[in-house]
């Protein structure tokens, strides 16, 4: 049996690299809020890199954990999306474009560096949530980092826990995957 995957549309800005219309292949899971959902996605992404005999790093993060992120470096709740869409662009743009993008969105420097620091955490992926644990203590997005990253290992999977990997759309809620 042959599958084809479909043309979507983008609904959002177009550039000359950002087409309109594009091929997307993607897996949705409705109705639950388990991690181990999650972690099954991630198995399948893992799965088809194999197949298709790719060497992929997948990330992940958490837009619950990024916004307890934010809340404890004391982003008002109204700034925060905006402050995520600049987050988004760190590893593609580096370091210094994100601090000057926080800057124009008055975000004075003490606040831009304690952001900075956190999502630069390094470590495994158990230190680096037991260096969040530090100063977020009752972080849902952390809990379900950490479930999530449990859920892997009896999967014998490998991700790499990224704290400052970001998507700046209102509609991730929760964990974000990203394979590389």
């Amino acid at each position: 049996k042959r599958y084809q995957i479909g043309e979507v549309f983008r609904d959002g800005p177009i550039a000359s690299t950002r087409y309109r219309q594009f091929l997307q292949c993607d897996v949705d899971v409705v109705g639950s809020a388990s991690m181990s959902a999650d972690s099954e996605i991630i198995s399948l992404i893992y799965t088809a890199f194999c197949k298709l005999d790719f060497e992929a790093v997948i990330k992940i993060n958490n837009r619950k954990l990024l916004n307890d992120v934010l809340d404890y470096c004391g982003i008002e709740k109204d700034k925060q999306e905006a402050v995520i869409l600049s987050i988004d662009k760190l590893e593609k743009l580096g370091i210094n474009v994100v601090k000057n993008e926080l800057k124009e969105q008055k975000i004075d420097n003490d606040k831009i560096d304690k952001i900075i620091n956190i999502l630069t955490i390094k470590g495994n992926n158990n230190e680096k949530i037991s260096q969040l644990r530090k100063f977020l203590k009752n972080s849902e997005g952390l809990d379900e980092i950490g479930q999530l990253i449990d859920y892997l290992k009896n999967l014998n999977l490998e991700i790499d826990f990224d704290v400052s990997l970001a998507r700046g759309l209102a509609y991730y809620t929760g964990t974000v995957i990203e394979a590389f």
